[in-house]
């Protein structure tokens, strides 16, 4: 008599095409191997040495969705031990179904590991009006306020505070501020912060911060990152404390008399030179524009100072220094013209039709005049045909051809045409021939 023999599941291995007669002893054995990964916190992936093709396809699915499960609340453990919860298929958890959450360890995750989940997570917590929840994320923050003004993603979280809060929950911030304003305003990330609270705090607070920041004007002005800051500085409309307007005035006189040039000259300066033009009174926009009239020539071959001279030309109508800037040009025509910075200046006068009798007819008669002059020996070529095959002088000519009236366009176009052979031996003259 042969005994009956008790069926063993196969394994992968075996890969046989018999019927299992348990099946759902090899679920419970491959849950049971991912549980303990689970709860061992095993770092190696689950084999799927239980995997059977026979399986029922049903139970396949079952086992697909237990297993997602496991790896959810896996996930869910291990963030929750570091003090913040998971989000669900990309989605951050609503706070609604979130347990209680360890505040200064989300903080020190964004400190210590730039951890940019955590700061969106704390942000969205500040949105909510349970008040004791806002103190204790507010006294987690101020506890490493700081470093989060200064960090790639910690800023945003500071900024979000400036946005939402209540004074009474950010005078800290403020003092923070105050105290380390030169670090935070010349710092990349940081100047974003003084910008946000000096838009979104009261004047009170505002003309606290700025107090600070005149004292130490001199370190902060030509900053790459600070310069933002002046910006929003000088853009301040003072309701309640109009006499902070006299005194940022007064500072910015004294500390930039007989500089204007020097800062007008700097990439950083002459932004801050435009911004002081625009919104500060008359009296420190005249002693501005007086020490800048004296350097003309060298403000519009300059680099920086070309955007000082365009800036003046467009927003000053009624300026004396027109005149200076364009009697500087006029003296001396084909140098500024055939300069990689003054031929911007001159371009921009050209689109202009309110400088015709002031500039563009005289401008056109001097590059177009045979007559001998002080620079130009008799039997000399017209400038308009050094122009003409000049890097930056055949940009002027090509302007004038297609943008200028009837009268300019024929008078340049007739001197091209008599020395056309001289005008096609460049690149640059050809580029003009090709307009004519």
């Amino acid at each position: 008599m042969v005994s009956a023999v008790e069926p063993v599941p196969v394994r992968v291995s075996d890969r046989s095409d018999d019927l299992i007669s348990e099946p759902s002893s090899f679920v419970f054995r491959s849950l049971s191997k991912e549980i303990y990964n689970t709860v061992h916190n095993n770092q190696e992936t689950v084999e799927e040495e239980y995997f059977c093709p026979n399986l029922d396809t049903d139970l396949h699915h079952e086992m697909a969705a237990l297993k997602k499960a496991l790896k959810q609340i896996s996930e869910k453990l291990e963030c929750l031990s570091q003090g913040g919860s998971t989000p669900s298929r990309g989605r951050p958890i609503s706070r609604f179904q979130e347990t209680s959450i360890n505040f200064d360890a989300l903080v020190d995750r964004i400190v210590k590991k730039d951890d940019q989940y955590a700061s969106y997570q704390l942000q969205q917590k500040l949105e909510c009006r349970n008040n004791q929840e806002l103190v204790e994320i507010m006294d987690s923050i101020q506890r490493c306020s700081l470093e989060l003004m200064v960090n790639r993603f910690g800023n945003f979280l500071i900024q979000k505070c400036f946005e939402v809060l209540e004074n009474s929950l950010i005078e800290g911030l403020i003092i923070t501020i105050a105290r380390n304003i030169v670090q935070v305003s010349t710092d990349a990330f940081g100047c974003h912060v003084v910008q946000k609270a000096l838009e979104m705090i009261q004047e009170g607070h505002k003309k606290f911060l700025v107090e600070y920041l005149l004292e130490h004007l001199e370190s902060t002005l030509l900053d790459s990152s600070a310069e933002h800051v002046w910006k929003r500085v000088l853009e301040i409309k003072w309701a309640i404390h109009p006499e902070m307007e006299e005194a940022i005035t007064a500072k910015l006189s004294s500390t930039l008399q007989s500089r204007w040039l020097q800062v007008a000259t700097t990439p950083r300066g002459s932004l801050i030179v435009q911004n002081i033009l625009t919104n500060l009174p008359p009296t420190i926009q005249k002693t501005c524009l007086e020490e800048l009239e004296r350097d003309i020539p060298t403000l519009l071959t300059d680099r920086s100072g070309n955007w000082v001279i365009q800036f003046i030309l467009q927003h000053f109508e009624t300026s004396e220094i027109h005149q200076t800037i364009f009697q500087t040009i006029l003296d001396n025509s084909q140098l500024y013209s055939t300069q990689m910075y003054s031929s911007k200046v001159i371009q921009k006068c050209l689109k202009a039709e309110r400088f015709k009798s002031t500039f563009i007819d005289p401008y056109i008669d001097a590059i177009c005049s045979t007559k001998p002059s002080k620079r130009r020996k008799p039997g000399a070529k017209p400038v308009v045909i050094e122009l003409a095959v000049d890097i930056y002088g055949s940009g002027i000519i090509r302007k004038i051809l297609v943008e200028g009236s009837v009268d300019e366009k024929s008078r340049v176009n007739g001197l091209l045409q008599e020395h056309m052979e001289t005008v096609c031996t460049t690149k640059w003259g050809s580029k003009c021939a090709a307009v004519l």
